[in-house]
């Protein structure tokens, strides 16, 4: 029977408090509301009424510092795992991206940004005096963004230059010094 009146008054004070806060300059008066309306409607003494405020205000305290918390970590690991022009069903290509990159470098290539700070998109792509062949080019199709392409003294076929054909921005492409597929024997 008791928990019948008190669940209602409860209710009420935290809606009157709540209503208040949200108020400009209603966060300055909501303490002695709930001072006086724990008093009035609970019969507690100031002592009793003040710890409860202060611990009321502390436990609201520590749960936005978690919320806050939890809301930055979502942040800050979405930044991290998908960069910051990540959109949506691009982490497929960004892995294919950073496989090409590597078969590159591992055959004596080099992969340029726009602003060589290795942030960005590939813009350029120089396989010069490597052993790249036909299977290599098939790579090039993760750079959307490639505009320079230096394929000098390569193994590279007319086969090979087929996978440029997706390659929209290319505007620089150097084949000279072709090394005919029998070299590759070499």
């Amino acid at each position: 029977m008791i928990m019948a009146v008190m669940i209602p008054k409860a209710v009420g004070l935290l809606l009157v408090v709540n209503t208040i806060s949200l108020l400009p300059f209603g966060r300055f008066i909501v303490g002695p509301i709930w001072l006086f309306g724990l008093m009035i409607l609970f019969r507690l003494d100031l002592w009793e009424a003040r710890i409860l405020v202060v611990v009321n205000w502390g436990l609201n305290f520590f749960a936005r510092m978690a919320v806050f918390g939890a809301v930055m970590a979502i942040f800050s690991h979405a930044d991290l795992a998908f960069g910051p022009n990540h959109r949506p069903g691009q982490q497929g290509a960004v892995l294919e991206e950073a496989d090409a990159i590597n078969a590159i470098e591992g055959l004596g290539g080099d992969c340029s940004t726009e602003n060589d700070d290795d942030v960005g998109p590939i813009v350029a792509v120089t396989l010069a005096r490597t052993r790249a062949t036909d299977a290599d080019l098939a790579r090039l199709k993760s750079f959307s963004k490639l505009r320079k392409l230096d394929l000098s003294s390569t193994l590279i076929t007319d086969a090979g230059l087929a996978h440029l054909k997706g390659l929209k921005q290319l505007e620089t492409l150097t084949i000279k010094g072709f090394s005919p597929p029998q070299a590759a024997a070499l």
